[in-house]
């Protein structure tokens, strides 16, 4: 036999195997629903039995639909099983399993099959404890809702206090660090205190000192803190040394400690002149 004869052999092989698959397929029940709902009520599993069964209820195939409706009605157990398992309790459960949109798709497709073997006091039952449920979860969940929002709005007004706070305490520490020198020798004295607290207390090294300004690189690190000073006269060779304060910090936390650490440092400041300033 040729290479062309093999495969065109092969080729009938397997689609007479195919045809044979799918015709398997097609005769054989799609889904087995009496027989799962018989092995749950085997071991007295009758929730499981009606839930296996309920999908029979509104099968196309008429045998399977008949078959799953005649054991719903001839086991008095299943019918118990179907109305505990409508109770409000268990529909509550299905609510916090799935998302609510899948729930009511999901409970109200169940409903649609019960309603093919339940009495109308059943299913009007049935149906007021979903509703009563469906109500209850959106009310909850509206609850929850506007808690969150609640929450939300009041972080940021808490936030935006302390962040208030934070920016008139840096304020206020910054104008207190003025440090006033009285004459000539004084301010000499003053400033060369200031480039030696410029340099042990700021984290970046001096880019420029002359007799006027002092000015450290600017900070590149998160959280780093720079420095400048100027000497600022004022009446006869009286002067003020005036502080300015950096820090490298973007997000709101980093800003926030960014503030703390600027306060503290402009704090430190007049203290240090005052302890080290000798007349």
């Amino acid at each position: 036999m040729g290479s062309n004869s093999r495969k065109i052999a092969r080729a009938v092989v397997v689609g007479l195997a195919l045809a044979g698959l799918s015709a398997c397929v097609a005769t054989a029940p799609r889904v087995q629903y009496v027989q799962r709902a018989q092995n749950a009520i085997a071991v007295a599993n009758y929730e499981g039995a009606y839930r296996a069964l309920e999908d029979g209820f509104l099968d196309p195939d008429p045998e399977v639909k008949g078959a799953s409706i005649q054991l719903y009605r001839s086991n008095p157990k299943l019918r118990d099983a179907a109305i505990a398992s409508f109770s409000g309790d268990e529909l509550a459960t299905a609510f916090n399993v799935y998302r609510e949109n899948t729930a009511v798709a999901l409970l109200r497709n169940r409903l649609r099959l019960f309603a093919q073997v339940a009495s109308p006091e059943e299913l009007t039952t049935a149906y007021g404890n979903f509703e009563t449920v469906e109500k209850n979860h959106k009310e909850i969940a509206a609850d929850k809702k506007k808690k969150a929002e609640d929450d939300e709005r009041s972080a940021r007004e808490t936030q935006a206090r302390e962040t208030a706070m934070l920016i008139k305490a840096v304020e206020t520490a910054r104008q207190a660090a003025t440090f006033h020198c009285a004459d000539r020798l004084a301010c000499e004295k003053s400033f060369a205190l200031t480039q030696v607290f410029i340099t042990t207390h700021s984290d970046m090294k001096i880019q420029m000192a002359n007799d006027t300004i002092i000015q450290t690189y600017n900070p590149t690190d998160t959280f780093a803190m720079g420095a400048s000073a100027v000497k600022m006269p004022r009446s006869g060779t009286s002067a003020d040394i005036l502080l300015t304060i950096t820090c490298k910090g973007k997000a709101t936390t980093e800003q926030k400690i960014c503030m703390e650490k600027s306060a503290t440092m402009y704090r430190a400041f007049p203290t240090f002149m005052k302890a080290n300033f000798v007349q």
